[in-house]
């Protein structure tokens, strides 16, 4: 299986060959390693969590660029106008279908790819979604992950501005730490 990460450092692409056994990612641009979160992968090999992260909340999508799949429907569209232009409607219908068909062959085709919604980095191999372990993309587990990075900010800034024998931000009274 492969691993491709965005490096925390200089915020480059890479990629990890055989994530399954390696110990550390390397970025190959500015040569800083991380290590990878042991017991990520179960017995079989199947991912479990976040290989770079160690977050379980994983989700699987097509490893196919839409803009290719838009691009075939596109151009599907275009060819129909133009045939709808030139009176036959039926060719038209029939030219849209078969964009349309092209494309769903394509989509069940391609393989899984299964993404962190915390880190972002994503595994993709045979087997990556073996079981069908990892559900369709979230959107409320994703405004989760969103949300994390400001969150900790207010609770940092929440901690700051309160001083010893102070208020704290709801307006009461702070104990002094004795």
């Amino acid at each position: 299986m492969d691993l491709t990460f965005e490096c925390s450092q200089c915020r480059m692409i890479d990629h990890v060959d055989g994530v399954e056994s390696a110990p550390q990612a390397f970025c190959s641009h500015c040569r800083t390693g991380r290590d990878l979160a042991p017991g990520s992968f179960d017995a079989v090999g199947r991912p479990t969590a976040c290989p770079l992260c160690a977050s379980a909340d994983l989700y699987v999508l097509k490893d196919f660029p839409q803009e290719i799949g838009l691009a075939i429907v596109l151009a599907g569209f275009a060819v129909s106008l133009v045939v709808w232009y030139y009176g036959s409607r039926q060719s038209a219908y029939l030219a849209l279908g078969a964009s349309v068909l092209l494309d769903l062959v394509f989509y069940r085709l391609m393989p899984d790819a299964v993404v962190c919604y915390r880190c972002g980095s994503q595994l993709r191999g045979p087997g990556v979604n073996r079981g069908r372990r990892f559900r369709w993309f979230d959107p409320a587990v994703a405004n989760r992950y969103r949300r994390e990075p400001s969150r900790a900010e207010e609770s940092k800034s929440r901690e700051a501005s309160v001083e010893p024998g102070g208020t704290d931000p709801a307006g009461g009274p702070m104990p002094d730490a004795t």
